[in-house]
């Protein structure tokens, strides 16, 4: 039946986070699921819910959404990174002299500017940068003339000890299925990242200032290893965002995505929902074909 295909999918999809990763138990840890189910759902020994589905693709969300609930598509987007290609980027045998003062730069261990704007009480503003400004932010990110030309604001429910920028998104590339996730024209509160190197965390958005000028991507840190890149990648897996890298020495800014201001209402279908409305529908199917096969 389809139900069953769904799970075969997904089924196949636990076999390539096994192929990928250093244990089992290291998968279930991460997605915070018990102690042997992923060898009894690989060896068809009962199916994983709904529930557990969504912890693991929450965990390991580089799953075809589309794929997954209809089998159409490949199992892994263009756009979407993998170990193997982690492990692929980085089998040089070592930084290029060039990249060793940019990760000092990034760490923070020189002095790296950010311009900022007050208020006439000397309190700092938040600065607004849109898509019309966001080009020239690219020349302009260190320039005072240029930061004091961008709209700024004071926002409550923020951490005091930090410094914030927004940035209005433009294009669908961080919209997920079904609607989630970042739309054209909302805007993203930032929070300024001092340590590049060890502060950006696995599968989350930041918005890096590079040389494409302002993006705002899920990013994956491997800035560490001895061919140190930083992959960025899209939540929109409709393959037409390719998965993009830096190197150090191109990454001028990097600032954590922490809030959204959207004026989008509209209705989201969420991936999980489908599912379990898909797993009702088909329990309830096969209850009416049980009594018409008494009958």
């Amino acid at each position: 039946m389809a139900e069953s295909k769904v799970v075969d999918r997904f089924i196949q999809y636990l076999e390539h986070l096994v192929k990928n990763s250093p244990s089992v138990r290291q998968i279930e840890q991460r997605a915070g699921i018990s102690n042997g189910n992923l060898n009894k759902w690989i060896a068809r020994d009962g199916s994983p819910s709904v529930e557990n589905i969504e912890k693991i693709i929450n965990a390991y969300p580089n799953v075809n959404g589309q794929w997954l609930l209809t089998g159409n598509g490949e199992m892994l987007a263009d756009n979407t990174f993998n170990d193997d290609v982690i492990q692929i980027a980085n089998v040089a045998e070592g930084p290029a002299p060039d990249l060793s003062k940019a990760i000092e730069y990034l760490k923070g261990s020189v002095i790296r500017p950010i311009t900022v704007v007050v208020n006439p009480e000397g309190k700092e503003m938040i600065s607004y940068v849109p898509i019309k400004a966001q080009a020239g932010y690219k020349r302009g990110f260190d320039d005072p003339e240029f930061m004091e030309k961008l709209p700024a604001f004071s926002l409550p429910a923020l951490a005091k000890d930090a410094t914030y920028r927004m940035f209005q998104v433009s294009g669908d590339s961080m919209t997920q299925l079904g609607g989630k996730g970042l739309r054209d024209g909302d805007i993203v509160i930032a929070q300024y990242v001092d340590d590049v190197i060890s502060g950006v965390r696995d599968n989350r958005v930041y918005v890096i200032v590079g040389p494409e000028g302002v993006v705002i991507k899920r990013c994956i840190n491997r800035l560490k290893f001895s061919d140190p890149i930083l992959l960025l990648s899209s939540d929109n897996k409709n393959g037409l965002h390719k998965t993009k890298s830096l190197r150090p020495n191109e990454i001028k800014e990097v600032w954590e995505a922490k809030k959204v201001i959207s004026s989008d209402f509209s209705f989201d279908t969420n991936l999980f929902q489908m599912l379990g409305d898909f797993q009702a529908d088909m329990e309830i199917l096969k209850e009416k074909v049980t009594k018409l096969e008494k009958k």
